[in-house]
């Protein structure tokens, strides 16, 4: 849903919060507002301010499922975002700090294409943060106050959401070639 003057939080104006857990507040301004709601900080910040964007971003247009299990599957795995296109389906992994300390993601990559019953699959690998490509350093578009509130750099934000989405696009018109294609966006190269 976009956000209007109507359904947007009520403290900052810029985040829908019509479907929010902490309604009439964002949960960046909730957290400010009610300081004393024990909330482990920063829990799935970047991937909360990704997911609410794509859902206002598509709305109705694809339907999306955010952080639960592959219906019938059995690896209990839970993508952070799963697209099923019919023939083919998309998941969209957040991966903070590239997620360079994880060794178990190509299993798991497998255990989600099993799943949804060997049908082709990609995988977007988003990494919402500091990056380089090129030899030229890309700041992550999350930055935090002393206080530890998230400040967004909005231009940068929005210049990997953009490209994010035509991905998707890009995908919901076009079947892959591959059994499993992984796409990595925002990683150094």
């Amino acid at each position: 849903m976009t956000c209007t003057p109507k359904n947007a939080c009520i403290v900052c104006h810029t985040i829908n919060a019509s479907r929010s857990k902490w309604k009439p507040y964002c949960f960046r301004c909730f957290c400010i507002m009610h300081p004393d709601v024990i909330i482990p900080k920063r829990y799935r910040l970047k991937e909360h301010y990704i997911v609410e964007y794509l859902k206002q971003e598509f709305e109705e247009k694809i339907t999306m499922r955010f952080d639960k299990q592959i219906e019938g599957g059995c690896s209990r795995h839970r993508p952070d975002v799963a697209i099923d296109f019919g023939s083919h389906c998309l998941m969209i992994e957040i991966d903070e700090h590239q997620h360079a300390s994880y060794s178990c993601e190509e299993k798991r990559m497998v255990n989600l294409y099993e799943d949804i019953g060997f049908r082709k699959i990609v995988f977007i690998r988003f990494n919402p943060d500091k990056y380089t490509h090129n030899n030229k350093a890309f700041r992550s578009p999350f930055n935090y106050t002393k206080t530890g509130i998230v400040k967004i750099l909005k231009r940068e934000f929005n210049r990997r959401m953009k490209l994010l989405i035509k991905r998707i696009y890009t995908y919901q018109n076009t079947e892959p070639v591959e059994q499993l294609t992984v796409e990595y966006l925002f990683y150094n190269m």
